[in-house]
Protein backbone atom coordinates (compact mmCIF):
# COMPACT_ATOMS: atom_id res chain seq x y z
CA UNK A 1 0.00 0.00 0.00
CA UNK A 2 1.53 3.73 -0.95
CA UNK A 3 1.28 6.45 1.47
CA UNK A 4 -1.06 8.17 -0.57
CA UNK A 5 -3.25 5.32 -0.18
CA UNK A 6 -3.56 5.88 3.48
CA UNK A 7 -7.48 7.36 3.70
CA UNK A 8 -7.26 11.08 4.82
CA UNK A 9 -7.99 12.44 7.66
CA UNK A 10 -11.27 14.89 7.71
CA UNK A 11 -10.61 18.93 7.42
CA UNK A 12 -9.24 20.62 10.67
CA UNK A 13 -11.96 20.59 13.78
CA UNK A 14 -13.94 23.87 14.43
CA UNK A 15 -12.83 25.77 17.17
CA UNK A 16 -12.28 24.80 20.62
CA UNK A 17 -10.56 25.52 24.04
CA UNK A 18 -8.18 22.95 25.50
CA UNK A 19 -6.69 24.61 28.57
CA UNK A 20 -10.23 24.61 29.91
CA UNK A 21 -8.76 23.76 33.82
CA UNK A 22 -11.34 24.29 36.45
CA UNK A 23 -10.43 27.57 38.36
CA UNK A 24 -12.52 26.76 41.51
CA UNK A 25 -11.13 23.31 41.65
CA UNK A 26 -7.18 24.80 41.05
CA UNK A 27 -8.33 27.17 44.33
CA UNK A 28 -9.64 24.83 46.46
CA UNK A 29 -8.24 20.92 45.97
CA UNK A 30 -6.85 19.83 48.66
CA UNK A 31 -4.26 17.73 46.78
CA UNK A 32 -1.14 19.95 46.67
CA UNK A 33 0.57 17.67 44.74
CA UNK A 34 -2.07 17.50 41.86
CA UNK A 35 -1.93 21.26 42.22
CA UNK A 36 1.74 20.90 41.09
CA UNK A 37 0.81 18.55 38.27
CA UNK A 38 -2.13 20.87 37.04
CA UNK A 39 0.75 23.25 36.75
CA UNK A 40 3.13 21.47 35.06
CA UNK A 41 0.52 20.01 32.91
CA UNK A 42 -0.54 23.55 31.75
CA UNK A 43 3.13 24.42 30.99
CA UNK A 44 3.62 21.72 29.01
CA UNK A 45 -0.16 22.22 26.61
CA UNK A 46 1.09 25.86 26.37
CA UNK A 47 4.50 24.97 25.02
CA UNK A 48 3.55 22.46 22.42
CA UNK A 49 0.67 25.11 21.46
CA UNK A 50 3.23 27.95 21.02
CA UNK A 51 2.00 30.06 23.85
CA UNK A 52 5.85 30.04 25.54
CA UNK A 53 5.60 33.25 27.48
CA UNK A 54 2.57 31.85 29.63
CA UNK A 55 5.07 28.07 29.91
CA UNK A 56 7.67 29.91 31.51
CA UNK A 57 5.47 31.56 33.65
CA UNK A 58 3.73 28.52 34.72
CA UNK A 59 7.44 26.67 35.28
CA UNK A 60 8.39 29.55 36.91
CA UNK A 61 5.39 29.22 39.19
CA UNK A 62 6.09 25.45 40.14
CA UNK A 63 10.03 26.09 40.40
CA UNK A 64 9.10 28.82 43.54
CA UNK A 65 6.36 26.78 44.85
CA UNK A 66 8.11 25.25 48.11
CA UNK A 67 6.21 21.64 47.62
CA UNK A 68 7.53 21.06 44.34
CA UNK A 69 8.50 17.44 43.69
CA UNK A 70 12.21 16.54 42.10
CA UNK A 71 10.25 15.60 38.83
CA UNK A 72 7.31 17.67 38.98
CA UNK A 73 8.42 19.37 35.66
CA UNK A 74 9.08 17.69 32.73
CA UNK A 75 12.82 18.29 31.14
CA UNK A 76 11.30 18.45 27.27
CA UNK A 77 10.99 21.49 28.09
CA UNK A 78 14.45 22.64 27.77
CA UNK A 79 13.84 22.21 23.89
CA UNK A 80 11.02 25.00 24.12
CA UNK A 81 13.14 26.87 25.82
CA UNK A 82 16.20 26.46 23.31
CA UNK A 83 14.57 27.07 19.88
CA UNK A 84 13.15 30.85 21.45
CA UNK A 85 15.92 31.90 23.55
CA UNK A 86 13.33 32.13 26.47
CA UNK A 87 14.73 30.16 28.98
CA UNK A 88 13.39 30.64 32.91
CA UNK A 89 15.89 32.14 34.84
CA UNK A 90 16.23 28.44 37.18
CA UNK A 91 17.60 26.44 34.45
CA UNK A 92 21.34 26.36 35.40
CA UNK A 93 23.91 27.51 31.98
CA UNK A 94 25.38 24.28 31.56
CA UNK A 95 22.02 23.00 31.08
CA UNK A 96 21.62 25.09 27.61
CA UNK A 97 24.15 24.18 25.73
CA UNK A 98 23.26 21.61 22.48
CA UNK A 99 25.17 18.76 23.85
CA UNK A 100 22.83 18.92 27.39
CA UNK A 101 20.00 18.83 24.93
CA UNK A 102 21.32 16.13 23.08
CA UNK A 103 21.74 14.57 26.02
CA UNK A 104 18.46 14.89 27.02
CA UNK A 105 16.94 13.55 23.77
CA UNK A 106 18.74 10.48 24.28
CA UNK A 107 17.30 9.88 27.65
CA UNK A 108 14.32 11.39 27.73
CA UNK A 109 12.95 11.68 23.93
CA UNK A 110 11.88 8.99 21.03
CA UNK A 111 15.26 7.01 19.66
CA UNK A 112 15.25 4.78 17.20
CA UNK A 113 17.02 2.15 19.11
CA UNK A 114 16.90 -1.60 17.84
CA UNK A 115 15.71 -4.64 19.97
CA UNK A 116 17.28 -8.24 19.44
CA UNK A 117 14.17 -9.83 19.72
CA UNK A 118 13.00 -9.16 16.14
CA UNK A 119 9.36 -8.79 17.14
CA UNK A 120 10.13 -5.43 19.05
CA UNK A 121 12.75 -4.16 16.53
CA UNK A 122 11.73 -0.24 16.01
CA UNK A 123 10.42 0.60 11.83
CA UNK A 124 13.13 2.17 9.92
CA UNK A 125 13.82 5.92 10.02
CA UNK A 126 12.68 5.83 6.26
CA UNK A 127 9.64 5.74 3.77
CA UNK A 128 9.38 2.28 4.64
CA UNK A 129 9.23 2.44 8.58
CA UNK A 130 6.77 5.29 7.99
CA UNK A 131 4.46 3.38 6.38
CA UNK A 132 4.80 0.34 8.92
CA UNK A 133 3.50 3.20 11.52
CA UNK A 134 0.81 4.16 9.61
CA UNK A 135 -0.86 0.84 8.33
CA UNK A 136 -3.72 -0.13 9.90
CA UNK A 137 -2.67 -4.16 9.34
CA UNK A 138 -1.80 -5.45 12.69
CA UNK A 139 -0.48 -7.99 10.82
CA UNK A 140 2.16 -6.35 8.84
CA UNK A 141 4.68 -5.96 11.88
CA UNK A 142 3.72 -8.56 14.24
CA UNK A 143 3.61 -8.00 17.86
CA UNK A 144 5.26 -4.81 17.18
CA UNK A 145 2.26 -2.98 15.88
CA UNK A 146 -0.79 -4.64 18.14
CA UNK A 147 0.83 -4.21 21.79
CA UNK A 148 4.70 -3.29 21.62
CA UNK A 149 3.20 0.78 20.51
CA UNK A 150 0.13 2.53 20.93
CA UNK A 151 -1.20 4.66 18.93
CA UNK A 152 -0.02 8.51 20.21
CA UNK A 153 3.49 7.51 20.04
CA UNK A 154 3.31 5.49 16.76
CA UNK A 155 1.39 8.65 14.93
CA UNK A 156 4.26 10.98 16.73
CA UNK A 157 7.19 8.76 15.24
CA UNK A 158 5.59 9.18 11.96
CA UNK A 159 4.91 12.25 12.29
CA UNK A 160 9.08 12.51 12.89
CA UNK A 161 9.87 10.90 9.98
CA UNK A 162 7.42 12.55 7.78
CA UNK A 163 8.97 16.00 8.64
CA UNK A 164 12.31 14.61 8.34
CA UNK A 165 11.90 13.30 4.87
CA UNK A 166 9.36 16.24 3.63
CA UNK A 167 10.96 18.91 5.95
CA UNK A 168 8.84 22.21 6.53
CA UNK A 169 10.68 25.08 4.76
CA UNK A 170 12.44 27.75 7.51
CA UNK A 171 12.36 24.73 10.55
CA UNK A 172 15.93 23.87 11.24
CA UNK A 173 16.07 20.70 13.39
CA UNK A 174 19.33 21.22 15.37
CA UNK A 175 21.58 18.07 15.25
CA UNK A 176 21.23 15.21 17.57
CA UNK A 177 17.38 16.00 18.02
CA UNK A 178 15.69 13.76 16.08
CA UNK A 179 16.68 10.72 17.36
CA UNK A 180 18.65 9.97 14.52
CA UNK A 181 21.69 12.15 15.38
CA UNK A 182 24.26 10.58 13.10
CA UNK A 183 22.12 10.42 9.79
CA UNK A 184 19.09 12.58 10.98
CA UNK A 185 18.14 15.84 11.48
CA UNK A 186 21.09 17.78 10.01
CA UNK A 187 20.92 20.68 8.19
CA UNK A 188 22.33 20.87 4.56
CA UNK A 189 25.79 22.26 4.05
CA UNK A 190 25.40 26.36 3.74
CA UNK A 191 21.75 26.42 5.29
CA UNK A 192 22.73 27.06 8.36
CA UNK A 193 21.78 30.91 8.78
CA UNK A 194 18.44 30.18 6.66
CA UNK A 195 16.37 32.82 8.48
CA UNK A 196 13.70 31.34 10.63
CA UNK A 197 10.12 31.43 10.09
CA UNK A 198 7.86 32.93 13.00
CA UNK A 199 5.10 30.66 12.46
CA UNK A 200 4.18 27.16 10.77
CA UNK A 201 0.74 27.03 10.08
CA UNK A 202 -0.91 22.89 8.87
CA UNK A 203 -0.59 24.18 5.23
CA UNK A 204 3.12 24.55 5.60
CA UNK A 205 3.60 20.93 5.61
CA UNK A 206 3.63 18.55 3.60
CA UNK A 207 0.19 16.28 2.31
CA UNK A 208 1.72 13.61 4.99
CA UNK A 209 2.57 15.56 7.88
CA UNK A 210 -0.20 17.60 7.43
CA UNK A 211 -2.70 14.37 7.36
CA UNK A 212 -0.75 12.86 10.82
CA UNK A 213 -0.83 15.98 12.52
CA UNK A 214 -4.90 16.15 11.90
CA UNK A 215 -4.68 12.79 13.28
CA UNK A 216 -2.92 13.19 16.14
CA UNK A 217 -5.84 16.44 17.20
CA UNK A 218 -8.45 14.73 16.33
CA UNK A 219 -8.92 13.51 19.90
CA UNK A 220 -7.02 16.64 21.74
CA UNK A 221 -8.24 16.42 25.17
CA UNK A 222 -6.59 18.19 28.08
CA UNK A 223 -6.83 15.02 30.26
CA UNK A 224 -5.12 12.92 27.63
CA UNK A 225 -1.69 12.99 28.97
CA UNK A 226 -0.28 10.59 27.23
CA UNK A 227 -0.94 12.55 23.98
CA UNK A 228 1.21 15.08 25.17
CA UNK A 229 3.51 13.46 26.89
CA UNK A 230 4.83 11.54 23.60
CA UNK A 231 4.31 14.84 21.44
CA UNK A 232 7.06 16.42 24.01
CA UNK A 233 9.02 13.33 23.81
CA UNK A 234 9.67 14.50 20.37
CA UNK A 235 12.58 16.92 20.37
CA UNK A 236 12.93 17.28 16.63
CA UNK A 237 9.46 18.84 16.76
CA UNK A 238 9.90 21.50 19.15
CA UNK A 239 10.44 23.54 15.97
CA UNK A 240 7.18 23.02 14.77
CA UNK A 241 5.32 23.16 18.01
CA UNK A 242 6.52 26.46 19.18
CA UNK A 243 5.94 28.20 16.19
CA UNK A 244 2.27 27.28 16.12
CA UNK A 245 1.72 24.34 14.44
CA UNK A 246 -0.50 22.39 16.25
CA UNK A 247 -2.56 25.62 17.68
CA UNK A 248 -3.30 26.48 14.01
CA UNK A 249 -4.41 22.14 13.32
CA UNK A 250 -6.67 23.25 16.61
CA UNK A 251 -7.94 26.36 14.89
CA UNK A 252 -7.10 28.32 18.56
CA UNK A 253 -6.47 31.82 18.27
CA UNK A 254 -3.14 32.76 19.78
CA UNK A 255 -4.51 36.30 20.89
CA UNK A 256 -7.34 34.19 23.02
CA UNK A 257 -4.34 31.59 24.21
CA UNK A 258 -2.59 34.23 26.03
CA UNK A 259 -5.63 35.41 27.59
CA UNK A 260 -6.17 32.11 28.65
CA UNK A 261 -2.72 31.78 30.15
CA UNK A 262 -3.15 34.94 31.95
CA UNK A 263 -6.05 33.56 33.69
CA UNK A 264 -4.60 30.49 34.50
CA UNK A 265 -1.39 32.05 35.48
CA UNK A 266 -3.39 34.09 38.22
CA UNK A 267 -5.15 31.48 39.93
CA UNK A 268 -1.92 29.28 40.02
CA UNK A 269 -0.52 32.25 41.58
CA UNK A 270 -3.18 32.81 44.19
CA UNK A 271 -2.96 29.50 45.09
CA UNK A 272 0.65 29.17 45.88
CA UNK A 273 -0.29 32.04 47.98
CA UNK A 274 -2.69 29.72 49.93
CA UNK A 275 -1.15 26.32 49.62
CA UNK A 276 -3.89 24.63 52.31
CA UNK A 277 -6.74 25.38 49.57
CA UNK A 278 -9.52 26.04 51.61
CA UNK A 279 -12.20 23.13 52.02
CA UNK A 280 -15.43 24.31 50.70
CA UNK A 281 -17.11 21.77 52.20
CA UNK A 282 -16.11 22.52 56.05
CA UNK A 283 -19.67 23.64 56.79
CA UNK A 284 -20.85 20.08 56.16
CA UNK A 285 -21.61 17.69 58.60
CA UNK A 286 -19.91 13.87 58.49
CA UNK A 287 -23.57 12.80 57.66
CA UNK A 288 -23.15 15.43 54.89
CA UNK A 289 -20.33 14.48 54.08
CA UNK A 290 -21.09 10.66 53.93
CA UNK A 291 -24.24 11.05 51.55
CA UNK A 292 -23.14 13.69 49.20
CA UNK A 293 -19.59 11.36 48.51
CA UNK A 294 -22.07 7.81 48.60
CA UNK A 295 -24.42 9.76 45.59
CA UNK A 296 -21.35 10.67 43.76
CA UNK A 297 -19.58 7.49 43.74
CA UNK A 298 -22.30 5.79 42.73
CA UNK A 299 -24.67 7.92 40.54
CA UNK A 300 -22.53 10.74 39.99
CA UNK A 301 -18.55 11.18 38.72
CA UNK A 302 -18.34 7.38 39.87
CA UNK A 303 -21.00 5.55 38.37
CA UNK A 304 -19.21 4.83 35.16
CA UNK A 305 -15.68 3.47 36.75
CA UNK A 306 -18.30 1.33 39.42
CA UNK A 307 -19.77 0.13 36.62
CA UNK A 308 -16.88 -1.04 35.08
CA UNK A 309 -15.32 -2.62 38.23
CA UNK A 310 -18.78 -4.34 38.98
CA UNK A 311 -20.64 -5.23 35.97
CA UNK A 312 -23.63 -5.47 37.92
CA UNK A 313 -26.87 -6.82 36.31
CA UNK A 314 -29.24 -3.59 37.96
CA UNK A 315 -27.13 -0.83 38.06
CA UNK A 316 -25.25 0.47 41.19
CA UNK A 317 -26.98 -0.53 44.07
CA UNK A 318 -28.62 3.05 46.31
CA UNK A 319 -25.96 3.28 48.75
CA UNK A 320 -23.45 1.65 49.88
CA UNK A 321 -24.09 2.86 53.61
CA UNK A 322 -24.67 0.48 56.17
CA UNK A 323 -27.06 0.22 59.27
CA UNK A 324 -25.65 2.67 62.00
CA UNK A 325 -23.52 1.01 64.96
CA UNK A 326 -24.29 1.34 68.72
CA UNK A 327 -22.68 3.07 71.07
CA UNK A 328 -22.24 -0.08 73.09
CA UNK A 329 -20.79 -1.49 69.57
CA UNK A 330 -18.29 1.39 69.92
CA UNK A 331 -17.79 0.80 73.30
CA UNK A 332 -16.55 -2.89 72.64
CA UNK A 333 -14.57 -1.48 69.76
CA UNK A 334 -12.83 0.42 72.06
CA UNK A 335 -12.50 -2.44 74.98
CA UNK A 336 -11.04 -5.01 72.10
CA UNK A 337 -8.55 -2.43 70.59
CA UNK A 338 -7.83 -0.89 74.49
CA UNK A 339 -8.10 2.39 73.23
CA UNK A 340 -10.14 5.97 73.14
CA UNK A 341 -11.14 6.13 69.02
CA UNK A 342 -11.19 9.67 67.95
CA UNK A 343 -14.55 11.59 68.25
CA UNK A 344 -14.92 11.98 64.11
CA UNK A 345 -14.84 8.29 63.73
CA UNK A 346 -17.09 7.21 66.12
CA UNK A 347 -19.43 9.58 64.82
CA UNK A 348 -18.75 7.77 61.37
CA UNK A 349 -19.74 4.30 62.73
CA UNK A 350 -22.64 5.70 64.45
CA UNK A 351 -23.74 6.95 60.77
CA UNK A 352 -23.06 4.10 59.10
CA UNK A 353 -21.23 0.72 60.92
CA UNK A 354 -18.90 0.29 57.28
CA UNK A 355 -18.91 1.56 54.30
CA UNK A 356 -18.64 0.18 50.43
CA UNK A 357 -19.07 -2.89 48.20
CA UNK A 358 -17.56 -6.04 49.97
CA UNK A 359 -15.69 -7.93 47.81
CA UNK A 360 -15.02 -11.32 49.35
CA UNK A 361 -11.79 -13.99 47.61
CA UNK A 362 -9.96 -16.79 47.88
CA UNK A 363 -6.30 -15.93 47.71
CA UNK A 364 -4.17 -19.18 48.26
CA UNK A 365 -6.76 -20.58 50.35
CA UNK A 366 -7.23 -17.18 52.51
CA UNK A 367 -10.29 -15.68 52.43
CA UNK A 368 -9.40 -11.81 51.92
CA UNK A 369 -12.31 -9.23 52.44
CA UNK A 370 -11.68 -6.31 49.94
CA UNK A 371 -13.98 -2.89 50.37
CA UNK A 372 -14.30 -0.54 47.57
CA UNK A 373 -15.33 2.61 49.05
CA UNK A 374 -15.53 6.55 47.61
CA UNK A 375 -14.90 7.09 44.43
CA UNK A 376 -11.68 9.54 44.32
CA UNK A 377 -12.10 11.06 40.95
CA UNK A 378 -9.95 8.62 39.25
CA UNK A 379 -11.11 4.89 40.88
CA UNK A 380 -12.79 3.93 44.52
CA UNK A 381 -10.86 4.32 47.74
CA UNK A 382 -10.64 1.56 50.16
CA UNK A 383 -13.87 1.06 52.08
CA UNK A 384 -14.64 1.49 55.31
CA UNK A 385 -14.67 -1.94 57.87
CA UNK A 386 -17.51 -2.63 60.44
CA UNK A 387 -16.89 -2.09 63.92
CA UNK A 388 -15.63 -6.31 64.28
CA UNK A 389 -13.57 -5.81 61.73
CA UNK A 390 -11.48 -2.78 62.78
CA UNK A 391 -8.09 -4.17 63.97
CA UNK A 392 -4.61 -3.52 64.70
CA UNK A 393 -2.22 -4.94 62.24
CA UNK A 394 2.18 -5.16 62.96
CA UNK A 395 2.99 -6.93 60.45
CA UNK A 396 6.32 -6.04 59.10
CA UNK A 397 5.53 -4.89 55.78
CA UNK A 398 2.93 -2.08 57.83
CA UNK A 399 6.09 -0.71 59.48
CA UNK A 400 7.07 2.11 58.10
CA UNK A 401 8.43 5.70 59.81
CA UNK A 402 6.06 8.04 59.81
CA UNK A 403 6.35 11.31 57.73
CA UNK A 404 3.42 13.52 58.10
CA UNK A 405 4.20 16.18 55.54
CA UNK A 406 4.86 16.23 52.03
CA UNK A 407 8.07 17.23 51.41
CA UNK A 408 10.65 17.19 48.61
CA UNK A 409 12.49 14.01 48.67
CA UNK A 410 15.22 14.17 51.16
CA UNK A 411 14.66 16.98 52.52
CA UNK A 412 15.64 17.38 56.37
CA UNK A 413 18.14 14.58 56.10
CA UNK A 414 21.03 17.26 57.44
CA UNK A 415 18.90 18.53 59.97
CA UNK A 416 17.97 16.20 62.58
CA UNK A 417 19.59 12.54 63.42
CA UNK A 418 18.33 9.50 61.60
CA UNK A 419 17.10 6.54 63.84
CA UNK A 420 18.79 2.98 63.39
CA UNK A 421 15.29 0.96 62.59
CA UNK A 422 15.34 -2.66 63.00
CA UNK A 423 12.14 -3.34 60.95
CA UNK A 424 13.81 -4.72 57.46
CA UNK A 425 10.86 -2.27 55.52
CA UNK A 426 12.30 0.44 57.43
CA UNK A 427 15.30 3.01 55.65
CA UNK A 428 17.34 4.98 57.93
CA UNK A 429 15.13 8.09 58.72
CA UNK A 430 14.78 10.48 61.91
CA UNK A 431 11.10 9.74 61.87
CA UNK A 432 9.49 7.68 64.75
CA UNK A 433 8.33 3.87 63.46
CA UNK A 434 4.50 2.98 62.98
CA UNK A 435 5.01 -0.32 64.67
CA UNK A 436 1.32 -1.14 64.65
CA UNK A 437 -1.09 0.96 62.40
CA UNK A 438 -5.41 0.38 63.28
CA UNK A 439 -7.05 -0.62 60.09
CA UNK A 440 -9.76 0.79 58.97
CA UNK A 441 -10.41 -1.07 55.41
CA UNK A 442 -8.51 -2.42 52.60
CA UNK A 443 -8.73 -3.01 48.93
CA UNK A 444 -6.33 -4.97 46.72
CA UNK A 445 -3.21 -2.97 47.76
CA UNK A 446 -4.73 0.04 49.20
CA UNK A 447 -5.54 0.21 52.88
CA UNK A 448 -6.89 3.06 55.08
CA UNK A 449 -5.14 3.10 58.59
CA UNK A 450 -5.22 5.63 61.61
CA UNK A 451 -1.86 6.10 63.32
CA UNK A 452 -2.13 6.00 67.16
CA UNK A 453 -1.34 9.72 68.96
CA UNK A 454 2.01 8.96 70.53
CA UNK A 455 3.63 8.03 67.22
CA UNK A 456 2.01 11.24 65.84
CA UNK A 457 3.74 13.39 68.80
CA UNK A 458 7.03 12.07 68.27
CA UNK A 459 6.62 12.41 64.15
CA UNK A 460 5.58 16.75 65.12
CA UNK A 461 8.72 16.74 67.51
CA UNK A 462 10.66 15.66 64.65
CA UNK A 463 9.16 18.60 62.52
CA UNK A 464 9.88 21.26 65.57
CA UNK A 465 13.57 20.37 65.59
CA UNK A 466 14.03 19.78 62.39
CA UNK A 467 12.28 24.11 62.14
CA UNK A 468 15.06 25.13 64.85
CA UNK A 469 17.79 23.92 62.81
CA UNK A 470 16.59 24.87 59.65
CA UNK A 471 17.91 28.02 57.45
CA UNK A 472 15.14 30.72 56.21
CA UNK A 473 14.82 28.59 53.05
CA UNK A 474 14.38 25.50 54.88
CA UNK A 475 11.56 27.11 57.18
CA UNK A 476 9.72 28.60 54.43
CA UNK A 477 9.69 24.96 52.74
CA UNK A 478 8.53 23.67 56.19
CA UNK A 479 5.88 26.52 56.45
CA UNK A 480 4.06 26.28 53.55
CA UNK A 481 3.97 22.08 53.73
CA UNK A 482 2.30 22.52 57.45
CA UNK A 483 0.12 25.27 56.00
CA UNK A 484 -1.10 22.47 53.25
CA UNK A 485 -1.09 20.24 55.54
CA UNK A 486 -3.29 22.07 58.65
CA UNK A 487 -3.70 25.44 58.17
CA UNK A 488 -1.25 26.39 60.56
CA UNK A 489 2.03 25.07 63.36
CA UNK A 490 -0.36 25.79 66.39
CA UNK A 491 -3.48 22.97 63.90
CA UNK A 492 -0.92 20.86 63.06
CA UNK A 493 0.62 20.71 66.63
CA UNK A 494 -3.17 19.48 67.68
CA UNK A 495 -3.18 16.81 65.22
CA UNK A 496 -3.56 13.49 67.41
CA UNK A 497 -4.76 10.55 65.42
CA UNK A 498 -3.98 10.36 62.01
CA UNK A 499 -5.06 8.84 58.90
CA UNK A 500 -3.60 7.43 56.22
CA UNK A 501 -4.12 6.01 52.47
CA UNK A 502 -1.83 3.81 52.18
CA UNK A 503 -0.56 2.18 48.82
CA UNK A 504 2.45 -0.54 48.33
CA UNK A 505 4.70 1.40 50.80
CA UNK A 506 3.37 4.85 49.77
CA UNK A 507 1.38 6.95 52.07
CA UNK A 508 -0.53 10.26 51.95
CA UNK A 509 -1.72 11.51 55.45
CA UNK A 510 -5.10 13.51 56.79
CA UNK A 511 -5.08 14.64 59.49
CA UNK A 512 -7.85 12.71 60.77
CA UNK A 513 -11.30 11.26 59.60
CA UNK A 514 -13.07 14.07 58.71
CA UNK A 515 -10.83 15.67 56.73
CA UNK A 516 -10.14 12.71 54.70
CA UNK A 517 -13.97 13.00 54.05
CA UNK A 518 -14.12 16.28 52.86
CA UNK A 519 -11.24 15.10 50.46
CA UNK A 520 -12.62 12.31 49.34
CA UNK A 521 -16.12 13.83 49.37
CA UNK A 522 -14.45 16.83 46.92
CA UNK A 523 -12.52 14.46 44.79
CA UNK A 524 -16.10 12.71 43.87
CA UNK A 525 -17.38 15.24 42.32
CA UNK A 526 -15.53 15.25 39.40
CA UNK A 527 -14.48 12.46 37.20
CA UNK A 528 -10.56 13.58 36.70
CA UNK A 529 -9.39 9.89 35.24
CA UNK A 530 -6.96 10.09 32.52
CA UNK A 531 -8.30 9.96 29.09
CA UNK A 532 -5.92 7.82 26.41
Amino acid sequence: MALSDRPKSDNRRPPIFVLDADLETILQDQDEDLVDSQISHSALQFALLGEIDSARELDSILWKSALVLPNARNPMLNFAWAETGKWPESIPEEEKTEIKLAELNKTHGFIWAHNANPQHTMPSFDEEGLWKLLTKDDESFGYFQSSYMEEPEKLVRALMISQSIHPAAGVRIPEGHSGQATEHGKMPPGETEEKLCDRVRLSDLHEQSASIVRDLVANWDQRNRRLMDNLAHAGMLWPLYVRGLLADALNIDQAELKARGKILIQAFQERMRHPEGPSPLSSLSIRELVELADKNSLHGAGKEQWLEVHLPEDGPPKTLMRDPASQEDISKLEARLDATLPDDLKEFLLLTNGYGQDNIMDVGGDWIHDVDGFFNGISHDPGFYGVDEIRWVEDEEFQQPLEMLNLPMGFGEDLVPKRNHSSPYAWDSPFPLCERRLQLGSSDVESLFLVEPSIVKEAQEVYLKMYESASSEQKHVLDRAIIAFAGSWEDFLKVDWLILRSSEGFNHARSGVRKYLEYVTLKSQVDSGPKW
